[in-house]
């Protein structure tokens, strides 16, 4: 039992303590007492405006070749991720059902595969999309105030920063959850049985409430204070965020780097859009709500892993050596955080 109350004392210190960090709003929920909470966004858009067709219908040549430009920077980002396929022919059906499978990713859990575990990004799908949702961003620069300000190549940057984060929180959603069913599966002594722990539609649907609801300052916050303590850190998708995110917007907003709120807006502002570009309220398997049966089986373990995966340390680390009931393959997958477990793959 004292080995148990480590890892729980190990894991709750690890959590975030900065007043900006991210501010999940599990508990909250949990008091209002409703069964399903849907995301609803600040902002709302014209279809046409969100609609790629007719955008790029209308955009100038100079705003192509803009994009075109920021788009051969995130090829060359993307292949600093190592290139495996995830071997999908060696799984079962019943295997394949464990799979988190999106149009942009798959994730593997090491519950599944100790040695293949990990995200594997979809490249292609996510150059495709992204280059259209560049398209709708950059047509916004002239007629909304709250990215104007940004001009052509800020607003850019901005969007990257804006699709990235929320493909990389979506995934860590998928792979926190299973951190907290390895816990609980401690606890109990009761190794797979718990994992997993949802049916795939409900967990996408609060992998998409969590990427959408978390996002502004504090997303930015988070990422940006760990960026500066890990400078030293030499792992791919710490590379990327650099290379994409953190160097060319922060240089683009360097006018703005001490005035978060300011920077908040066009952050929200766009994460919106994608949200519209996507027409996330019409497709049902995306559907962002959060139920409250998921707040009720994560809490209170949710918040100190979220937030410790989020900050770039790896909340299971200390805590492997007190771990009684875990195979031993898979306490050697764990000490591998999930940035370290990031391939690009053209399935």
């Amino acid at each position: 039992m004292k080995e148990k109350i480590m890892i729980f004392l190990k894991i709750s210190f690890l959590q975030q303590k900065e007043e900006n960090t991210i501010k999940t709003i599990l508990h909250k929920i949990l008091l209002m007492k409703m069964e399903e909470v849907e995301y609803r966004p600040l902002y709302t858009f014209d279809t046409n405006l969100v609609k790629y067709e007719t955008v790029a219908s209308e955009i100038s040549h100079f705003k192509f070749r803009m994009i075109e430009s920021t788009m051969k920077n995130i090829k060359d980002a993307l292949n600093l991720f190592p290139k495996v396929d995830p071997p999908l022919d060696k799984y079962s059906f019943g295997e394949r059902k464990m799979i988190y499978e999106d149009p942009f990713s798959f994730y593997i859990p090491y519950h599944l595969d100790s040695e293949n575990w990990g995200i594997y990004v979809r490249v292609n799908w996510i150059l495709n999309d992204l280059k259209r949702y560049l398209t709708v961003v950059i047509n916004f620069t002239e007629i909304n105030k709250v990215v104007s300000d940004l001009g052509y190549q800020g607003i850019l940057h901005a969007g990257c920063d804006t699709y990235f984060t929320h493909l990389a929180k979506h995934a860590l959603v998928h792979h926190a959850i299973e951190d907290v069913a390895l816990i609980l599966e401690e606890i109990q002594d009761c190794y797979g049985k718990i994992y997993p722990m949802f049916d795939k539609v409900e967990e996408d649907r609060f992998a998409e409430y969590f990427s959408f609801s978390t996002y502004g300052l504090a997303t930015f916050y988070v990422f940006r204070k760990a960026l500066r303590n890990i400078l030293d850190v030499r792992r791919p998708l710490v590379d990327f965020v650099f290379k994409v995110i953190h160097g060319t917007f922060q240089s683009s907003l360097s006018r703005m780097r001490d005035y978060f709120e300011q920077i908040t807006k066009p952050l929200e502002f766009l994460s919106d859009l994608l949200y519209s570009y996507w027409s996330v309220n019409e497709v049902l398997p995306y559907h962002p709500v959060m139920r409250k049966n998921i707040i009720e089986k994560i809490s209170p373990l949710w918040d100190s892993i979220v937030n410790s995966h989020m900050g770039f340390i790896p909340p299971l680390y200390e805590a492997i050596n007190c771990l009684e009931h875990i195979p031993e393959n898979v306490k050697r997958a764990i000490t591998e955080e999930i940035y370290d477990r990031v391939f690009a793959t053209t399935l």
